[in-house]
């Protein structure tokens, strides 16, 4: 079904490779075959019966066309004169006559040693003396990170007052020009497909190095290719949405209250027993661009009071109505609540009329019709200043519901989401948002600077879903880089609190006691990273020496793999098969000890939960189920949606 449209594909890129290395003038030709090849994609995957097949369809298609935007932007760039362009020598010489001109301005003073120190003098002075011919992503890094601290680090007037001087200006314009250089674009174009296929953090450090550096830039072609590496490979790496429905379901409905009665109307005091209830519901206002609720309250106020002016007491019966609506919007900086509107109605009716000349006849009735005249005139006033209260009542406690649910939330996401992000500088943002009548959805990067976000298609949750998420492995290997485990040595137990502290997570590592003196000494790269393909969750530790009483183990690989398990609500990652070692001196009994340790670490009976208990063993939700588990390309995806669509979701769990 889907040959013929692979054989073109594949002869349009033999064409295109031969124009690049031949004809560049035809390049251009190549590339919008190619371009219409890719597209009729579309049409074929709607044709395709196999829903694998049609999934590897139309993700080698999107492969192909964020190869094919990138390569129409590079060859814009691939000119003589950004070639030349590339030769820095004569940049490198400048930039050392600059530190030169701008040390001696500062002479010996402590104050000029703080400064050399600060913009890391020393060591672009070093890498200018060490540098190879070829490579100069460091000292490019280096001028980067210089200045980066003249720019926008926050100084005080003095400091603010050096930098305007000659010498530091003249650095200033050189390590620009240097941070903005022109990149080796066959490196660029090496440098992507080696990400694509392997993945790494290293792979993904250097492309990032390039789009800082062509976003650095003067040319708006280079600015241009910068955006499209951001927006191919610096992509949302987690995406969320929830449904009104589902929101509601979980809302806690406050209890009906019963209460006396001791109040003021119309200067006159009241007294009796006052019954309220309110329902209370989240909806959503569609916004394009952004992620609004509001929370809603209906309310009801039943009173029966009793009231006393002069010779005459009014038994009176209140039924009053509100409806309150506090706007909110969801944001990377917690929630933002907006003013609460209200409405009211009040209907008061008067129940009976007691007098002290009740038993006088003709006075008795005259008395009691005069205060029932009066009290109809009085009557608008007192509604009016009914409603008055009832409006204040009901913004004073829709805003004290509010800031107290929505200050929990908050704290929650700031606590156990936002602070720890930051504090591993992932640097949280928000790539879209949106709400619709039905769903609210946001797409956010959890990337540091120097990190890639995702770069492939999310799987697309069930149409029926009440809630999804995707989450991209670049997003947790992100998290892994930042524990700052490469090279460092640890005993298990130090390990534990060492992440645990990170993460703001305590317990995360359960560790025997006969394992607790075992002492690890992670590789300098890598050590440990996650890969979410073909239906499983991959973990891959490297170890630069491990150490168990008196045995010592070196340079060895331990990788443990996990298959999705679903059950109703609940769905967990459960380690699958044997745990795999790999290493060139590990000898049948030195695999055999190995492994019993790192079973117990990655112990089979320790699922991974992903569905919180707050939903997972929630009754009200007795009727859904997750109905998508996949593990593909780099996602892992999850729905909850209707019970009765189960089946159909365990066919797309592999």
């Amino acid at each position: 079904e889907t040959a013929g449209w692979a054989e073109r594909v594949t002869a349009n890129l033999e064409d295109l490779g031969h124009a690049v290395q031949v004809d560049p003038s035809e390049t251009s030709r190549s590339l919008d075959a190619l371009d219409a090849t890719v597209a009729e994609a579309a049409a074929l995957a709607n044709q395709v019966r196999d829903v694998e097949l049609q999934s590897r369809l139309q993700r080698t298609a999107h492969a192909l066309r964020r190869r094919i935007d990138v390569w129409r932007h590079i060859g814009w760039l691939a000119e003589p004169a950004y070639r030349r362009a590339m030769r820095t020598d004569d940049e490198w010489s400048e930039l050392v006559l600059c530190m030169d001109q701008l040390e001696e301005f500062m002479g010996d003073s402590a104050v000029g040693k703080a400064w050399q120190e600060y913009l890391l003098l020393d060591a672009l002075r070093q890498w200018t003396e060490q540098r190879g011919e070829d490579d100069d992503y460091v000292g490019r890094e280096l001028a980067r990170a210089s200045l980066e601290r003249l720019t926008q680090i926050p100084m005080d007037s003095s400091q603010r007052n050096f930098i305007t001087n000659e010498p530091v200006s003249r650095l200033k314009a050189q390590l620009q020009r240097l941070a903005a250089a022109p990149i080796n674009l066959e490196r660029l174009l090496g440098n992507l497909e080696q990400y694509e296929q392997q993945r790494t953090v290293a792979g993904a450090h250097r492309i990032a190095r390039d789009y800082r550096r062509l976003a650095l830039a003067d040319s708006e072609k280079e600015r241009a290719l910068a955006s499209r590496l951001t927006m191919h490979y610096r992509n949302a790496n987690l995406r969320f949405a929830v449904s009104e429905q589902l929101l509601n379901r979980l809302m806690p409905q406050p209890q009906p209250e019963v209460a006396p009665v001791n109040d003021i109307v119309l200067g006159v005091r009241a007294h009796g027993r006052r019954a309220t209830s309110a329902d209370m519901q989240l909806s959503l206002i569609p916004d394009a661009h952004r992620a609004r609720l509001a929370l809603d309250v209906h309310g009801r106020i039943v009173s029966q009071t009793t009231s006393s002016s002069g010779p005459a007491t009014f038994l009176t019966n209140s039924l009053g109505w509100y409806r309150a609506r506090k706007p909110l919007e969801l944001g990377l900086d917690g929630i933002r609540l907006s003013e609460t509107e209200v409405q009211v109605s009040n209907d008061l009716q008067l129940r009976g009329v007691r007098t002290d000349f009740d038993g006088l006849p003709l006075v008795g009735s005259l008395v009691n019709s005069v205060a029932r005249s009066q009290h109809a005139q009085n009557e608008p006033a007192a509604n009016a200043e009914i409603r008055a209260k009832i409006h204040h009542q009901a913004k004073t406690r829709i805003d004290e519901e509010a800031n107290a649910r929505m200050s929990e939330v908050s704290e929650r996401l700031r606590t156990k989401l936002l602070e720890p992000m930051r504090r591993l500088r992932l640097d949280p943002v928000m790539i879209d948002a949106e709400t619709t009548d039905l769903r609210v959805k946001m797409r956010i990067r959890l990337a540091g600077e120097e990190q890639l976000g995702s770069h492939t298609p999310r799987p697309r949750a069930p149409g029926n879903s009440l809630a999804s998420v995707q989450l991209h492995e670049s997003a947790i290997n992100n998290v892994l880089e930042r524990l700052d485990l490469d090279g460092r040595t640890f005993t298990l137990p130090e390990l534990s609190k060492h992440v645990a502290g990170r993460l703001n997570n305590e317990g995360w590592l359960q560790i025997s006691p006969e394992h607790e003196q075992v002492s690890i000494t992670f590789a300098a790269e890598n050590a440990v990273s996650v890969r979410c393909e073909d239906g499983q969750v991959s973990v891959t530790l490297l170890f630069d020496r491990l150490q168990h009483e008196r045995r010592v183990w070196r340079d060895f690989q331990v990788q443990a793999f996990y298959r999705p398990e679903l059950e109703g609500l609940s769905a967990n990652l459960i380690r699958d098969g044997v745990i795999q070692l790999s290493g060139d001196r590990l000898p049948l009994g030195s695999q055999v000890a190995l492994r019993g340790i790192f079973v117990r670490i990655f112990a089979r009976r320790r699922a991974w939960d992903i569905v919180p208990p707050v939903i997972a063993d929630n009754p009200k939700l007795a009727d859904l189920a997750v109905t998508q588990f996949a593990i593909d390309d780099g996602w892992i995806g999850l729905a909850l949606g209707p019970r009765d669509v189960t089946t159909q979701a365990r066919k797309v769990v592999r």
